[in-house]
């Protein structure tokens, strides 16, 4: 079983401290395991030290596929660590009400996997840190990024510079450990979730679309067309298929009436 932090703040501030927790939880779990002894590998990757450009905005990789993108860093190694893991941690501070540069660089990097999702094989826990505000909007950003990837669990703590209220330790304490054990939990499991209804709406938009717009974004159609009902082999419920494209064809008529009027 493997883990990877992946570290979004500029320095090992607070962020980094409560992922060090983290990390010495899911290894007291492994090791404590009712079942027997866990293996558990924990890897961090700090993107202020990671190969990974500024993006350019140039939007290649949206129409015309990853490999379009002109620059020649080490995302590729980056989505290889994170393919080679059971289990992505993405660890951010609050920064303006929202991620520092650096976690809003690797997430336009790899946009392209909220078109075309790939990460269904790791499961997604989110921390962030914050003096005192910030942590919701934060986490909703986060939570955009890594498409495919099962979102399990998140983690949201105060970390301000003062003594913050009696007890508060404890109750971060509390915390850590409920996030930690169930993130722990899914790892363990290798039984996928069957598709939501929202994932199910979620490729049915992305393919119907795909085959509208094949001339400007080649690479969604390649994507897409040989994938009939979810984006990776397995059942999904057929009245979920039926009402999402029932919703979609709706909605299509809608903003159709409001585009000629």
């Amino acid at each position: 079983m493997k883990v990877l932090a992946i570290i979004g703040s500029p320095k090992k501030g607070n962020s980094y401290k409560i992922t060090q927790q983290v990390e010495n939880r899911l290894k007291s779990y492994a090791k404590h395991d009712r079942a027997g002894k866990v293996d558990l590998e924990f890897d961090y990757l700090f993107l202020k030290d990671a190969n990974l450009e500024l993006c350019r905005g140039c939007f290649a990789c949206i129409p015309r596929g990853e490999d379009k993108c002109p620059l020649k860093d080490s995302r590729v190694d980056i989505e290889n660590r994170i393919f080679a893991s059971d289990g992505i941690i993405l660890v951010s501070p609050v920064y303006s009400m929202n991620v520092p540069w650096l976690m809003k660089n690797f997430m336009d990097r790899f946009a392209y996997t909220l078109h075309r999702p790939i990460f269904f094989n790791q499961k997604l826990m989110l921390i962030v840190t914050a003096g005192e505000v910030g942590l919701k909007e934060t986490l909703k950003s986060l939570s955009y990024t890594m498409g495919g990837s099962d979102l399990v669990s998140k983690l949201a703590v105060k970390t301000p510079p003062f003594k913050y209220r009696p007890n508060y330790e404890e109750r971060i304490t509390r915390d850590i450990d409920k996030a930690s054990r169930k993130f722990y939990r899914s790892l363990k499991s290798d039984k996928p979730l069957p598709p939501t209804f929202l994932n199910v709406l979620w490729f049915q938009a992305f393919k119907i679309s795909s085959e509208k717009t094949k001339h400007h974004f080649p690479a969604d159609y390649d994507f897409y067309k040989d994938k009939e009902y979810f984006f990776y082999e397995t059942k999904v419920n057929p009245l979920k298929t039926f009402a999402a494209k029932l919703l979609l064809s709706l909605l299509s008529r809608s903003f159709d009436k409001k585009f000629e009027t």
